[in-house]
């Protein structure tokens, strides 16, 4: 009977370790903003052409992986206040996530993909 329990609390934990790690990197991630349109006496003159960048884990089912994308967007118009134009894209290799299951330690090389964006004034 103790067995029994033991085994299904392993099973438990091990289910809420792969949801975890199954939903680490469901979010866009701000990299860099654009240009807030500083008026500073100190600002470049090329203040407002300045470019933000947000990256989303390209991994997975389609389904959240079109969401990340989605949120990228959201996150690229209300950091612009509205209307934004993609100026780059590309997809690099990203972090070395690190998660266990069941005393098993993974290592998980994800694909990002990195946006380059500008708002239009």
């Amino acid at each position: 009977m103790l067995g029994v329990l033991i085994s299904k609390k392993r099973k438990g934990i091990s289910l809420i370790a792969v949801s975890i790690a199954l939903l680490s990197g469901c979010s866009a991630t701000h990299v860099m903003g654009p240009s807030a349109g500083v008026d500073s006496k100190y600002s470049p003159v090329n203040e407002r052409e300045r470019t933000g960048v947000v990256r989303y884990l390209n991994k997975g089912a389609d389904f959240v992986i079109k969401s990340r994308r989605n949120d990228a967007y959201k996150k690229m118009y209300e950091s612009c206040n509205g209307k934004y134009k993609i100026v780059n894209e590309s997809v690099k290799d990203g972090d070395l996530p690190v998660y266990s299951i069941s005393n098993i330690i993974f290592l998980d090389r994800g694909k990002y993909v990195f946006i380059e964006y500008r708002c239009i004034h």
